[in-house]
C-alpha cells in the first residue's frame, strides 16, 4: 500500500517541497531591508525627515466624521515606509507567480536597479532634480520617492505583460451578475470597514500615540476601499474560477449573514418564523472566514505599529554604525551600533513580511486560509504574546521588569556580553529565516499551506525554538534574581503550548501529517 506522503505527492503536494517557493520571502525581505537602509540614510544625512510635511489629509471626508481624521502636518516618512513595503510586495508577487525566465529576470533587474539607484541618491547624487523636492502631480517629491514610483511602475508593467498573454485569457462570468454581486459585496465590506474606522478613531484603546500610525493607515485603507473596492470585487466576479469561491470571501459571508438576520427580523411575531441564523455560524467555511477576518483585524494594526518602531530603531542604530566606521571609533561602540542595526534590520524583514502575509490574503495569490484554529486554548496562548494581552502576561512573568539589582557577576565581563549578543543575533537570524520561508503565506492561527523548506525541513517549529533561545541570551545579561529565571521558563512554556496547539490544529490537514512523517523532530534535531 503506498504511503500517505506518496499519495499526497500525486495530488500536487510533496512534503519535501511544500507549497511555496523558498526564495520568494528571502529575496523579498532582503529587498525590503536594502531599500529601507537607503531610505534611512537618505532621511538622516541628505534630507531631514524626507522633506516638507504633508498637511491636511482626509479633507474629503464629510463634516460629520470625527475631527481626528483630519491629521495635519504628517511627516512624509509615514508615507515612504509603507511604500517601501508595497515595493517588497510587488517584487514578491512577480517573483513567485510570474515563473517564466524572462519575467523573473526582468523583476530581478528592476529590483537591482532600484537598490543601486536608491543608494546613489542616498549618498548624495542629485538625479531627477537638484532641489530637495520637486512638485509633480500635486506632490512635493523627493529624489528617492521618484525612484520608488518608477520601481513600482516597472513591476506593474512586467506583471501586466505576463498576465495579458493569450494563453492567460479566461472565460468571463456574465457582466450583469458580476456587477450586481460586486456592488452588494462592496457595500457589505464598506459597512464593516466603517464600523472598524469608527472603533479605531473613537475607542480609548487606540487613542494613545502608540497607535497613531495605525489610525492614519486605517483612514487611508478606508479611502482606498471606497474607491477601489468595487472595481476589485467586479474583477473578482468576472474571473471567478468556481461559484464556490464566494463562500471564502468575507464580504460575501457578511452579506449572507446580514440578509439572514434581516429575514429573521421581518418574521418575528409571525406564525411561521424563519430559522435562526446560528446554523450559518456553525458552517465550517463561514466559521473559517469569520475567524480569519478576526485574525486580520487583530494583527494588522500590530504589524503596522511594529513596522514604524523597527524602522525607527534601525535608522538610529544604522546612522550610529555608519559614523563609527567613518570616524574609526573604538570597537565597543561600533559593535553595539552594529548589534542594534542588525537586530532591528532583522525585525524589519520579519514585520514587513508578516504585514504582507496578513494583508494580502487572496485567491489571486493562492494564500487564502484553508483553516483557522477553532480551539480557545490556541487563541489564548497566541494572543498572550501580543499587545495588549502580553501586558497581563508580562505582569505575571516579569522576566525583564524587575529593577533594583546588579546583574550576576557571571554576566558582567565584556566578553560575555559580546558573546551573548552574538548568540542573540544568530538565533534571531534563524527566526527571521523561518519567517521568510512563509513568503506571502505568513499568518498566526491559520493554515495557508504547509511550509516545508528552509529551517522547516529540519524541525517543525524552528521559529519558536530560535526565539526562545534568543530571549535567554538577550535578557539573561540583566538577570539578578532567581525569579527571573523562573519567569523566563514560564514564557518558554507559553511558546511550547503555542507549538502544541498549532500542531493540534494543523493535524486536521493530511498534508501536515505527511510533513510530520518526513520531519519528525519538533524543536531540536534528534529530540522528538
Amino acid at each position: 500500500m503506498p504511503s500517505l506522503a506518496n499519495v499526497l505527492a500525486t495530488k500536487g503536494f510533496d512534503p519535501r517541497q511544500g507549497c511555496q517557493i523558498q526564495s520568494t520571502g528571502l529575496l523579498g525581505g532582503l529587498f525590503l531591508l536594502l531599500l529601507g537602509a537607503a531610505f534611512a540614510f537618505f532621511e538622516m544625512n541628505v534630507l531631514e525627515s524626507g522633506g516638507p510635511n504633508v498637511a491636511e489629509i482626509f479633507t474629503w471626508f464629510p463634516a460629520w466624521f470625527p475631527d481626528t481624521l483630519h491629521f495635519k502636518n504628517v511627516n512624509r516618512t509615514y508615507y515612504d515606509i509603507p511604500f517601501t513595503v508595497l515595493l517588497c510586495f510587488s517584487f514578491m508577487v512577480n517573483w513567485e507567480f510570474l515563473r517564466r525566465p524572462w519575467s523573473r529576470l526582468a523583476t530581478a533587474a528592476v529590483a537591482s536597479v532600484a537598490v543601486w539607484a536608491s543608494w546613489q541618491v542616498a549618498l548624495g547624487a542629485t538625479w531627477f532634480f537638484a532641489a530637495d523636492t520637486a512638485l509633480r502631480f500635486g506632490w512635493a517629491w523627493t529624489r528617492i520617492e521618484v525612484i520608488d514610483a518608477c520601481t513600482l511602475l516597472g513591476f506593474v508593467v512586467i506583471g501586466l505583460i505576463a498576465l495579458l498573454r493569450p494563453q492567460n485569457r479566461r472565460v468571463l462570468s456574465p457582466l450583469g451578475w458580476a456587477l450586481r454581486s460586486a456592488f452588494y459585496r462592496w457595500a457589505a465590506g464598506l459597512l464593516v470597514f466603517t464600523v472598524l474606522l469608527f472603533v479605531v478613531f473613537q475607542h480609548p484603546f487606540y487613542q494613545n500615540n502608540y497607535y497613531e500610525n495605525w489610525r492614519i493607515t486605517c483612514g487611508y485603507l478606508y479611502s482606498l476601499y471606497c474607491v477601489l473596492g468595487l472595481p476589485y470585487a467586479l474583477v473578482t466576479n468576472l474571473f471567478r474560477g468556481h461559484k464556490f469561491e464566494n463562500r471564502s470571501d468575507p464580504n460575501f459571508v457578511i452579506l449572507l449573514l446580514l440578509r439572514r438576520g434581516w429575514r429573521r427580523l421581518r418574521t418575528i411575531g409571525s406564525r411561521h418564523p424563519t430559522m435562526h441564523c446560528h446554523w450559518r455560524l456553525r458552517n465550517r467555511r463561514i466559521g473559517v472566514v469569520l475567524r480569519d477576518l478576526l485574525v486580520k483585524v487583530f494583527f494588522i494594526p500590530l504589524m503596522v505599529t511594529f513596522l514604524y518602531i523597527e524602522f525607527s530603531g534601525f535608522a538610529g542604530n544604522f546612522i550610529s554604525f555608519w559614523h563609527t566606521i567613518v570616524e574609526d571609533a573604538p570597537w565597543r561602540p561600533g559593535f553595539d551600533a552594529f548589534y542594534g542595526t542588525y537586530f532591528h534590520g532583522l525585525f524589519i524583514m520579519d514585520v514587513g513580511l508578516g504585514l504582507i502575509g496578513y494583508a494580502s490574503s487572496s485567491r489571486w495569490l493562492d494564500n487564502k486560509s484553508k483553516s483557522v484554529d477553532p480551539n480557545l486554548l490556541g487563541w489564548f496562548v497566541a494572543l498572550a504574546c501580543y499587545p495588549p494581552f502580553n501586558g497581563v502576561t508580562a505582569g505575571y512573568l516579569p522576566y525583564n521588569g524587575m529593577g533594583g539589582g546588579e546583574p550576576y557577576a557571571l554576566f558582567q565581563p565584556v566578553w560575555v556580553d559580546v558573546l551573548l549578543k552574538c548568540i542573540t543575533l544568530a538565533c534571531f537570524t534563524l527566526y527571521v529565516w523561518a519567517t521568510t520561508a512563509f513568503g506571502m503565506r505568513f499568518s498566526n492561527l491559520t493554515n495557508r499551506g504547509i511550509i516545508t523548506r528552509g529551517p522547516y525541513a529540519v524541525v517543525r517549529h524552528p521559529a519558536y525554538m530560535a526565539k526562545n533561545i534568543a530571549w535567554w541570551s538577550e535578557f539573561v545579561r540583566s538577570f539578578h534574581s532567581p525569579w527571573q529565571f523562573a519567569f523566563m521558563v514560564g514564557w518558554n512554556v507559553i511558546y511550547y503550548l503555542r507549538a502544541i496547539t498549532e500542531e493540534r490544529h494543523l493535524r486536521a490537514d493530511p498534508d501536515y501529517l505527511a510533513y510530520c512523517n518526513v520531519v519528525k523532530y519538533r524543536f531540536i534535531p534528534g529530540w522528538r
